[in-house]
């Protein structure tokens, strides 16, 4: 223990220094995919270091369960072989280690199921996912708790009579997997799961983690068995077996998982990042800012920029892409890369992000009168509606077919956006709002807004904006 202390700054600083290489060669190779060299001198980044835990994540979830389950066979294996009671016995030593080694794998999944299904929901999972579905983690954590409970319990006995042991060691796993399942195909999560094994640079990414396991375990063998003048030359091999594995699979990483991870968490995922707005120093009509191009002005604001998703900032310039342009950013982090506008910082007054939200909150009506008057409007239309409260109305937003419930009753001047979003829904407006996935509840909810806005002004508020400037 004191040893271990004693070099503890020397560990926190190699493996700050490996996540952080790690986290830059991934950035780098993501950013150079869609034709940013990230060239800006602006080197101390935690980016870099959250990317490296992200790198890594798979390792403590698949790679080390693993590895150690491996090397405690081996140790429970060799103490059994020098154990006299076994001598000339042979098949009841087959049978004692194979008992062993089916009730460590049994606890092992358990392990490695619960880490993988909170893995995929740190990866993928919308922002707002573990708020509302926390008691299901709760049960999965149970779950494992439950079964690294009975490996204390029955690890200590080496003969066990009966199924017993294999029994309660397989129904966490199979409660983990049933509660995993039900995590994993809820709302967005399992389209994106879907679309990320279907990257080619996913298969090899575990396939190259299959390959460095391997390697770990091959070369830990012969080493054991190897005098000490071979063991160095074999430990100098693996490193450099292993470190060639590892670059591929940064690589690897870089280009398919990456790419799906919510910008927010790290990743390189833009789709539920808010959108900007660039104000610029200077009118697109004025030829002395040539390094602005004219394309990326707003058409009806001289100063403006269209909406824009900032993809990467140095020092001195900063990188955007129009948020439609090449399919949007869910087609970007497919390969498909957008056109990419790198804006010199001194070109620039202000960036202003919005995030635009169809729910309806307090601060969008003047006095409760005005609240009142929008639900009693509602209610007229046949609409249910317990009671008069933002919650209430937030929920109205949420009936699939409340366009066709009150379009009939209104004659209303339907906008370009509006047809848009009619002629989108067409296929779920008869489905219930939790069979649909989450990207068509939100063309739910904004149709709905907008529909209300319409149906029912003046007393139905625009829908607000925060801008954070």
């Amino acid at each position: 223990m004191y040893l271990l202390v004693r070099h503890l700054p020397e560990w926190f600083l190699g493996i700050t220094g490996l996540l952080y290489i790690s986290g830059y060669f991934i950035v780098s190779l993501n950013l150079g995919r869609i034709g940013i060299i990230d060239a800006g001198g602006d080197y101390l980044k935690l980016r870099y270091i959250v990317a490296g835990m992200l790198y890594f994540l798979p390792y403590l979830i698949i790679l080390l369960p693993f590895l150690s389950l491996i090397n405690a066979g081996m140790a429970r294996h060799a103490e059994l072989d020098a154990r006299p009671e076994y001598e000339g016995k042979s098949k009841l030593l087959s049978k004692d280690k194979w008992l062993y080694d089916l009730k460590a794998l049994l606890t092992t999944s358990n392990t490695i199921v619960y880490l993988a299904v909170i893995g995929i929901l740190l990866y993928f999972a919308p922002h707002n996912y573990i708020k509302e579905e926390w008691i299901w983690i709760m049960l999965l954590s149970l779950f494992t708790v439950l079964g690294l409970a009975l490996t204390l319990i029955f690890d200590t006995k080496l003969k066990k009579i009966g199924m017993l042991p294999y029994i309660l060691r397989g129904l966490p796993f199979i409660g983990i997997l049933l509660t995993g399942k039900f995590l994993i195909f809820r709302k967005d999560i399992y389209s994106t799961l879907i679309e990320v094994l279907e990257r080619p640079a996913t298969a090899l990414f575990l396939i190259f983690l299959l390959l460095i396991a391997l390697t770990y375990i091959s070369f830990s063998i012969k080493i054991k068995n190897s005098p000490p003048e071979i063991a160095n030359p074999l430990i100098f091999l693996g490193i450099c077996i292993v470190g060639v594995l590892y670059i591929l699979n940064v690589i690897a990483f870089a280009f398919s998982i990456y790419s799906y991870i919510p910008a927010y968490k790290g990743g390189a995922d833009l789709s539920e990042m808010v959108n900007a707005t660039l104000w610029f120093r200077d009118n697109y009509s004025e030829s002395r800012v040539p390094s602005i191009p004219r394309d990326l002005y707003a058409c009806d604001k001289g100063l403006t920029s269209d909406k824009v998703k900032v993809i990467h900032e140095t020092p001195f310039v900063i990188y955007v892409a129009k948020i439609n342009d090449a399919g949007g950013p869910k087609a970007w982090r497919k390969g498909d890369g957008p056109t990419i506008y790198s804006i010199r910082r001194e070109n620039i007054a202000s960036i202003v992000y919005t995030w635009n939200t169809p729910y309806f909150i307090q601060e969008d009506f003047d006095n409760t009168k005005q609240m009142e008057k929008l639900c009693q409007k509602i209610t007229q239309d046949n609409v249910s509606l317990d009671s008069c409260k933002i919650v209430k109305l937030n929920d109205v937003l949420r009936i699939t077919d409340l366009y066709d419930k009150i379009i009939t009753r209104h004659s209303i001047k339907q906008s370009d956006q509006l047809q848009s979003l009619v002629k989108e829904t067409n296929n779920i407006r008869k489905q219930q709002y939790s069979d649909i996935r989450k990207d068509e509840q939100n063309k739910i909810i904004h149709l709905n807004r907008i529909l209300m806005e319409l149906a029912y002004f003046p007393d139905c508020p625009v829908s607000s904006y925060v801008a954070i400037q």
